[in-house]
């Protein structure tokens, strides 16, 4: 609607996607994780769904691959269809159902899974060439920001205020903008 009303055009919506990936979405990520009231002991019943269900389907892909006869290249891009999840859905309805408690689960949860499912999906898109995949994996913005909010609340270190409002403002706007 905004692009055929005010003539917002591609450029606009590749940049705020890029803006959301690389600023907001970490920030939340970051900031939820850093921040939770709870310990990662507290979610390890979620935490343990998430990966079954995860590693489920990755299994059924590869079981699927035989079937279908893909080629490599086409298999691979195919194959993160079976485990990949909607972060942006899964955070905004655990938020919305559960507030701030909701917001920590589904935050520890998706700190758990981000790592693990690129770590699939970029392992079978690299397929041979391994050097490549910790490259990938150390770069990814998700990946980084999910270490560091599991860092810092494993250290016990407080957030400063104004860096907790200023995440805080970024992770509120990463929702509506993804």
């Amino acid at each position: 609607l905004l692009r055929r009303i005010r003539g917002f055009d591609a450029t606009l919506w590749t940049g705020i996607e890029r803006l959301v990936y690389f600023i907001l979405f970490p920030a939340l990520l970051f900031r939820s994780l850093a921040t939770s009231p709870s310990a990662m002991g507290d979610a390890g019943r979620i935490i343990a769904v998430g990966l079954a269900f995860s590693i489920a389907g990755m299994l059924l892909s590869l079981l699927a691959r035989p079937l279908l006869r893909l080629p490599q290249p086409v298999f691979a891009a195919c194959f993160q269809c079976a485990f990949r999840f909607n972060t942006y859905v899964a955070l905004a309805v655990a938020s919305r159902l559960a507030g701030e408690r909701g917001l920590a689960l589904i935050s520890l949860l998706v700190g758990v899974l981000v790592p693990v499912v690129n770590l699939a999906a970029v392992g079978m898109l690299a397929r041979g060439r391994a050097s490549r995949i910790a490259i990938e994996l150390a770069r990814n913005p998700l990946v980084v920001a999910c270490a560091a909010g599991i860092a810092w609340k494993h250290l016990g270190w407080p957030l400063p205020a104004l860096a907790g409002r200023v995440l805080e403002l970024l992770g509120a706007a990463a929702l509506p903008l993804g």
